[in-house]
């Protein structure tokens, strides 16, 4: 209910305010009706065990100001002892005298009005009769009729109006309160508003201008004394305007601001080794803890999530405290989270006792007892602030919380809509069922008992992004940079409406590589030869390196002794986390006959051989193993050389000074390719690449590079490839003569 304050003289009354209460639909108690009855400038408080209800509109009455009976809504006062009706926090300090003018209809024809007393009481105290005269009895005299009150209204700043039923014989109806100045008084308007110049909602850096109306001193309810104010902050602001003449009024109508923090926006990347492509994926940071989900269900099916997106791990959630605030109570049943954690992303599921199970993890606790009209908060220890708050906090607003779109806090399930990345850290301290201003534009709205989503929260934003992204919008992105690059995301919140923009480096490295020095030793025999091999990988990048070997091992070099044909591979990474992989074959030949002696091709046929005479027919041409395998052959300290089926290859000298000679000799027509790398594997010269008809080729190399540059005396390899075998040999060049 609202009153007005006018300067309106009428004959002999100057009108302070009127109400006629309006309308409402069907019977309703006083604090539920109050939004049916007509507004003006000076809201009051309204309260009482009476109701409001309809009648059909009357002239049966003139007031003393001319105002004829309005009808329709009025408060209704049965024939029950103690029921009453009051009006709170009237400025009177200008009214000579104060009078009160009222509306009253009787039930009964024998009704006087003796029983139902119309009281003022000035700062809560006492409450005095004012009087008026009795109603007249009779046949036909229950209606409506017009009284004004025979005793002055006291004067002061808060004063009180009260009708007050004292019998059980009469039931009473009242409309049209009016107060005003008798005998041609004066009065002085009093009132305070508060306007705001934009939106009361923006984000961290943003400001609104509240106004208040013209007065001749102010006192803000953040104790500034301008009649404007600049706010930064969240909060409700008030203001008390005190009129030339000393009437003072409080506005009654309080203004919210809502200020946002900056959204924390940024985004991860994996590197690119070599060429390729990166995920670039968008996320937005928290600034704390907050209610992601609140479920009030049938029974005790009551539950509260809390949601974890700081971008770190909690291992310990002794700083916060859960507060349940029930029917308006500002003292609040409490529950320490210490012990409990929540990790990066994830949530804390807390339920009443007597809730359903659910399919996901969550810690029972007695103070999760919200109804309807009960407000939660997530309390921070080490700030003494609250981090979230769900409702508002000392105000009961009868049943529940109340939005547009058939939003309610009661038998409902309400999820934090996904572009919400901060809870509301200042209590609304909004009164009625619509002083929950977020509940419609952070929430959205499910069925009773829907706990399909407790478990797990997402924050997202709206996301783009800087050119060279595909797509390029989205909370997943791909890159592919010819370089090292750094992109720019910009999240966007519909909610706060605020934004921001984070960056994301994405690092292109050089692909490392990697080759694999057997020593010279593709093949190990039994019987005769080497029975291990020494594998050493030769990797080229950023060092230092680690190493991965199908063995297990993780030294650069390693030694087998396979029993049978084994492949080893490597992986090697660099300073830089990229890898580079290689494998090789080691040939295992099984040269053994006749107890320990050694087969042997001599040419034209295989023998088995007494170990003494092996060298002997290695001398002589032959190859250790049988004819139709492929074999090992040491060579003396004129060079190396390595047979297979279809080719046999020598270098010598080797190690050399100025030149060495690679011969090949081929059974069948081959592709061959021969070339020279660095212990890096780089290539250093290329002797051969085309296809050679069978028998016996030669190529010189004289130590000297691709451009003709004598390269420097070290280790070196030559790769030669024939149809699909491929052989490795170590080289060496000494330091020239």
């Amino acid at each position: 209910m609202y009153g007005s304050l006018l300067a309106l003289p009428y004959g002999s009354f100057a009108q302070a305010f009127t109400e006629n209460f309006g309308s409402v639909s069907g019977t309703s108690s006083i604090a539920t009706a109050s939004v049916g009855f007509s507004t003006a400038s000076i809201p009051f408080t309204y309260a009482g065990t009476a109701d409001v209800r309809n009648t059909s509109p009357s002239a049966s009455y003139t007031l003393a100001s001319g105002t004829v009976a309005s009808g329709n809504a009025n408060i209704f006062i049965t024939n029950t002892a103690g029921r009453y009706f009051e009006i709170s926090g009237i400025n009177t300090a200008t009214l000579t005298p104060g009078v009160l003018n009222f509306g009253i209809s009787k039930s009964t024809n024998a009704g006087t009005g003796a029983d139902l007393l119309v009281e003022a009481s000035v700062n809560g105290g006492a409450y005095a009769s004012l009087g008026y005269a009795a109603l007249p009895t009779g046949s036909g005299t229950s209606k409506w009729y017009a009284r004004t009150t025979t005793a002055s209204v006291p004067t002061g700043t808060n004063v009180s109006i009260r009708f007050r039923q004292t019998g059980t014989a009469t039931q009473y109806r009242i409309d049209d309160v009016q107060l005003g100045a008798a005998g041609g008084g004066t009065t002085t308007p009093c009132s305070a508003s508060v306007t705001a110049s934009g939106a009361t909602t923006f984000c961290n850096g943003g400001s609104v201008v509240l106004s208040a109306n013209s007065g001749a001193s102010y006192l803000w309810s953040n104790g500034a004394t301008t009649q404007t104010i600049s706010v930064i902050q969240s909060g409700t602001y008030n203001v008390t305007v005190t009129a030339v003449g000393g009437c003072t009024a409080a506005a009654t109508s309080p203004v919210r601001v809502l200020v946002y923090p900056t959204p924390i926006v940024g985004g991860s990347a994996t590197d690119i080794c070599g060429s390729g492509t990166s995920t670039l994926t968008a996320r937005t940071l928290a600034p704390d803890l907050f209610i992601s989900e609140y479920v009030e269900g049938t029974g005790n099916n009551k539950y509260t999530e809390i949601y974890n997106g700081t971008g770190a791990n909690i291992a310990d959630l002794s700083d916060y405290v859960y507060h349940a605030f029930q029917n308006g109570s500002t003292t609040p049943i409490t529950f320490s989270l210490t012990g409990l954690s929540i990790a990066d992303g994830g949530v804390l599921v807390l339920r009443n006792p007597g809730a359903a199970s659910l399919a996901v993890p969550s810690v029972t606790t007695g103070a999760v007892v919200q109804n309807g009209n009960d407000a939660i908060g997530l309390y921070k220890i080490s700030t003494a602030s609250y981090v979230d708050i769900f409702g508002v906090i000392g105000v009961d607003p009868i049943s529940q919380w109340n939005g547009a779109g058939g939003y309610s806090t009661l038998d409902k399930t309400l999820r934090r809509k996904t572009s919400v990345y901060s809870g509301i850290t200042v209590n609304p301290a909004l009164p009625g069922q619509s002083g929950f201003t977020t509940l419609t534009t952070e929430w959205d709205l499910f069925s009773t008992d829907d706990v399909s989503g407790l478990g797990a929260h997402t924050l997202d934003g709206a996301y783009s992004w800087s050119a060279g992204t595909t797509p390029s919008t989205g909370k997943v992105v791909t890159a592919n940079p010819p370089a090292s690059s750094v992109y720019v995301v910009t999240g966007d919140y519909a909610v706060s409406g605020c934004s921001n923009t984070g960056t994301v480096q994405v690092n292109v490295f050089g692909a490392p590589s990697v080759v694999i020095d057997n020593g010279d030793v593709p093949v190990i025999t039994q019987c005769y030869g080497p029975q291990c091999v020494n594998l050493t990988a030769l990797p080229t990048g950023a060092t230092p390196f680690t190493y991965a070997w199908s063995t297990s091992e993780t030294t650069a070099g390693i030694t087998v002794c396979p029993t049978v044909t084994t492949t080893y591979s490597v992986v090697a990474t660099d300073a830089n986390g990229c890898n580079a992989v290689e494998s090789i074959s080691i040939e295992v030949l099984n040269a053994c006959c006749e107890g320990n002696n050694v087969i042997v091709c001599t040419g034209t046929q295989t023998v088995c051989a007494d170990s003494s005479d092996v060298q002997g027919l290695i001398e002589a041409g032959g190859n250790v193993g049988p004819c139709n395998a492929r074999k090992f052959i040491s060579g003396g300290d004129a060079g190396v050389s390595i047979t297979n089926e279809s080719s046999a290859l020598n270098v010598y000298p080797n190690p050399f000074n100025e030149a060495t000679m690679f011969e090949i000799k081929l059974s069948t027509a081959s592709q061959v390719k021969i070339e020279v790398l660095d212990i890096t594997g780089k290539k250093v010269a290329e002797l051969a690449n085309s296809m050679l008809a069978a028998g016996t080729h030669q190529f010189n190399w004289n130590g000297t590079n691709a451009a003709g540059n004598a390269v420097s005396s070290g280790l070196y390899f030559c790769r030669v490839a024939t149809g699909d075998q491929v052989q490795t040999l170590k080289i060496q060049k000494l330091s020239d003569k």
